[in-house]
């Protein structure tokens, strides 16, 4: 049987090719962010020090819990109706089964597609933590963020 791996020869080819972008000069020409050493700490392809990804992650955690906290306030009332008699098991089971079809499933669909930093400046345009949480330089890098979902979430109003 003739296979595609059989087709190739891979004795013309050098053992360890080089890649063109691990070069400074290359990876800033294209566009990417180089890695830096910024005092003792070392910047991460996508521009955050570990310490700030690690923030990105706690406030990114507090953001979702905010916005599904939100939604779950409202099942609560129908709850509360239920609890006084306003409203019937079988429509309190109707809005259980709504709330998990719908709100619960794109929050939680959403979350999982976007990053921490734009998780972060998402929370900071709905206004679930403020600017000040985070620290100035940080804020530098998620303010192009947060001016977006500021204009996104104006516009979806």
């Amino acid at each position: 049987m003739i296979s595609p791996m059989n087709c190739l020869s891979f004795r013309h080819f050098p053992k360890k090719l080089p890649n063109p972008l691990l070069h400074p000069d290359a990876r800033q020409q294209a566009g990417a962010p180089v890695n830096a050493t910024v005092g003792s700490t070392r910047e991460t392809v996508d521009g955050f020090t570990k310490t700030e990804r690690k923030v990105l992650r706690e406030i990114a955690g507090e953001v979702y819990e905010w916005e599904l906290h939100g939604h779950l306030e409202e099942l609560d009332k129908a709850f509360s109706s239920w609890r006084a008699g306003k409203l019937l098991s079988s429509e309190l089971s109707a809005e259980i089964h709504e709330f998990h079809q719908h709100a619960a499933r794109e929050l939680w669909s959403m979350y999982q597609s976007l990053k921490e930093d734009q998780i972060v400046a998402r929370g900071i345009a709905l206004g679930a933590i403020p600017e000040e949480r985070l620290n100035p330089a940080l804020r530098e890098k998620i303010k192009p963020l947060s001016h977006y979902y500021r204009r996104d979430e104006g516009d979806a109003a």
